[in-house]
């Protein structure tokens, strides 16, 4: 893995803000998993992988959570017993 030390950023207010975000000890929602510099026609751009939680203000739909287990047998099999027969894909 190479390490290019420090290197100049540029960017928005909205990102610069979540980059902070990400660098504060005290934050544990969200975290920079890793950085990758990119070189295109002569510039250089640095891609963030960023992870967070995102609490949404308003929810919409039933306030309810269901799992969802995929299986061999049946393409899907939820936590309120709904079940999703495979494909039939020789017809």
């Amino acid at each position: 893995m190479a390490k290019l030390g420090l290197v100049k950023l540029k960017t928005s207010k909205k990102y610069r803000e979540l980059l902070q975000k990400t660098t504060d000890k005290n934050d544990p929602t969200a975290k920079i998993k890793h950085i990758t510099i990119k070189k295109d026609n002569n510039k250089y751009y640095a891609v963030f992988n960023i992870e967070c939680i995102h609490i949404p203000d308003k929810i919409f739909g039933p306030k309810q959570q269901i799992g969802i287990d995929i299986e061999c047998g049946k393409l899907a099999v939820f936590s309120n017993k709904q079940e999703i027969n495979n494909l039939d894909l020789t017809k």
